[in-house]
């Protein structure tokens, strides 16, 4: 879900937000894509778990922080002077191959501007190490980084 709140953040323009924000207000965006969602993903559909009034709560509000925190880094962290991510100049999930090493992948993310290129994957689950140091990122997903950067 978060990879799918991403692809439509990502593509969303500003200009089409308030008149969708006017028809729907109590609603919002969230609830628009949270729907959304369901329609293009069978694994929701068909998930018992998802049929337990508990679980879904639970699942629906889990969904929602995914989304507040995916808003928050789109709208205020890509524009800041120290990333200076514009998300008109970004791709989204495109696939790589290095014959050379003999791996592919898909990437959330990929920017390229100004000769840099930018990476961003999306992560599940708490930071490793301290809560507070969003910096320091698991061995597994370094190596994944790594490989990145060999292609």
């Amino acid at each position: 879900m978060a990879n799918f709140f991403l692809d439509e953040l990502i593509k969303e323009k500003t200009t089409e937000r308030k008149p969708f924000l006017e028809k729907n207000p109590v609603s919002g965006l969230y609830e628009g894509l949270f729907i959304k969602s369901f329609t293009t993903t069978l694994e929701f559909a068909t998930c018992d778990e998802l049929q337990q009034s508990e679980n879904g709560t639970l699942f629906r509000e889990e969904a929602q922080q995914v989304y507040n925190n995916l808003r928050h880094v789109i709208e205020k962290i890509f524009p800041h002077p120290s990333h200076q991510i514009n998300r008109e100049e970004v791709v989204i999930e495109p696939s790589y191959l290095s014959a050379d090493y003999g791996i592919q992948g898909r990437l959330d993310l990929y920017h390229f501007f100004a000769r840099k290129a930018k990476i961003v994957e999306l992560k599940s689950g708490k930071p490793p190490w301290p809560e507070g140091n969003h910096g320091l990122i698991g061995p597994n997903h370094q190596t994944q980084l790594l490989l990145y950067n060999l292609c």
